[in-house]
């Protein structure tokens, strides 16, 4: 319940603080702010999959038990008591210190050349060079923060996580929406909006510390050579499928602005902007379950952690559909009523776009109910994946236009991402398909694959 309650404050504040954006920026400022979040997003491709790995280990040690077979992927992560912790907690300041200067130095080396046209066409390029200088600085501090949600998660203390920071989400929103109600610009907003993430991560750190060991955050680190040999295995392969599947897909939008209009750059950032919030906040009820579905897997229980999977599979593809739908049939009268510089993408390129992100889904949620036997096959999935991504989408975007970047987004996970997946959880768990996928995954995606052939035979 309070992941949902944090992800709808965040889905409110996106409802009615990006309409007051785009009432009140020019298309140039819009098309910044957007290319800011798009680069922001990229940030997760630093974390290399280390986030995810620190969450199923402190999940194992929790469950106190060496998992359900003689598995040695699972037995090399089991920490089996409590003591263990504070080595697991030096191994997470260790690799997270190093991760938030990488991601300085990336930011401010190749985001500063992605800043660079969008920022010459402001009116005022000082403001725009400002308010990147600020997410520079602050994101460093968010990478190095990461550290805290992912060991409150860990330890299932997600509601608690969850109700926090809706807390402060909602503050922040409020704050923003304030601020550009009386005049604020640009500038106003991003210092607002990281400040606020900062915020989030103050009071991560303080439940991290209270459900920590005494002394477990702050004394002098002491490095385990045996966790820290097996986090890198697992993280590696979880971080090149990030960086070669989702840092594609962002990549390509900010690549586009480097080529497109401003006017059609601004559009398709805004869609991958809505359909990327849509994402998480359907994610809720499967990502939820992960820690206690690795708990499941440690204990033996996997009639239960089938299920548990499965219903939360059914939500969150449901909740994507409903939301994919109604953005296609609103967003257009939307922003002509809030009067916005930015326009929408084409309703085809919209649910082409909604259609590949669904199938996209499918996968990555099989995908990490496999990974919770500690088996990391991220890096097969998503490696294979971005190379079709980065061969198909170039050529499909000088063939269709716009309309071929979210065809050769669809090819890549149709293809191979999402059938690979499927194969690698139903040859390690025992599942009826059609009780598992049927109307949790394929209606979904027949659903929206039939709407969007309508919409072609339409203009046909």
């Amino acid at each position: 319940m309070m992941t949902w309650t944090s992800l709808g404050s965040r889905l409110l504040g996106f409802v009615i603080l990006l309409p007051l954006i785009l009432g009140n920026f020019t298309v140039e400022e819009a098309n910044l702010w957007l290319i800011f979040q798009a680069i922001v997003a990229l940030q997760s491709m630093v974390d290399f999959g280390f986030t995810p790995t620190f969450i199923r280990i402190i999940s194992y040690a929790r469950s106190g038990k060496g998992g359900v077979e003689a598995d040695s992927n699972v037995s090399d992560f089991w920490i089996g008591n409590e003591i263990a912790i504070p080595s697991v907690i030096g191994a997470m300041r260790s690799i997270y210190n190093r991760l938030a200067i990488l991601a300085f130095a990336l930011m401010a080396v190749v985001g500063s050349w992605a800043v660079m046209k969008p920022i010459s066409l402001l009116e005022d390029t000082t403001i725009g060079w400002l308010a990147w200088v600020v997410i520079v600085a602050s994101n460093s501090i968010i990478i190095l923060g990461g550290r805290y949600g992912a060991y409150i998660q860990g330890i299932n203390q997600i509601a608690l996580y969850q109700r926090w920071q809706a807390v402060t989400g909602a503050v922040t929103i409020c704050i923003a929406i304030f601020v550009l109600f009386v005049g604020g610009g640009l500038l106003h907003l991003v210092i607002i909006m990281q400040l606020g993430i900062i915020a989030g991560l103050i009071v991560s750190r303080r439940l991290a510390i209270k459900y920590a060991p005494e002394g477990a955050w702050s004394n002098p680190i002491i490095k385990n050579e045996k966790i820290m040999g097996n986090v890198w295995p697992a993280a590696w392969r979880s971080g090149l499928g990030v960086a070669m599947t989702y840092g594609t897909l962002q990549g390509t939008g900010i690549i586009y602005a480097q080529v497109a209009s401003v006017a059609d750059a601004a559009a398709f950032l805004l869609a991958q902007r809505i359909v990327r919030m849509l994402s998480s906040f359907a994610n809720a009820p499967f990502y939820t379950r992960i820690p206690d579905m690795a708990r499941m897997y440690a204990d033996g229980d996997i009639e239960e952690l089938i299920e548990s999977a499965r219903v939360g599979m059914l939500k969150a593809n449901w909740v994507l559909l409903s939301g994919i739908l109604v953005v296609g049939l609103v967003a257009e009268t939307l922003l002509a009523l809030i009067g916005s510089h930015t326009s929408f993408i084409s309703i085809d390129v919209w649910l082409l776009l909604g259609l590949a992100t669904l199938i996209e889904r499918v996968g990555a949620m099989h995908l990490q109910l496999y990974s919770v036997t500690n088996d990391i096959v991220w890096h097969v999935a998503n490696g294979v994946t971005g190379v079709i991504l980065i061969c198909v989408i170039p050529i499909a975007y000088i063939w269709l236009g716009m309309l071929g970047l979210p065809l050769g987004i669809f090819a890549g996970y149709l293809f191979f991402y999402t059938p690979y997946s499927v194969y690698k959880t139903y040859s390690k768990f025992s599942m009826s398909p059609l009780h598992m996928d049927g109307l949790s995954s394929l209606v979904p995606i027949l659903l929206i694959g039939y709407v969007f052939w309508l919409c072609l035979i339409s203009w046909c």
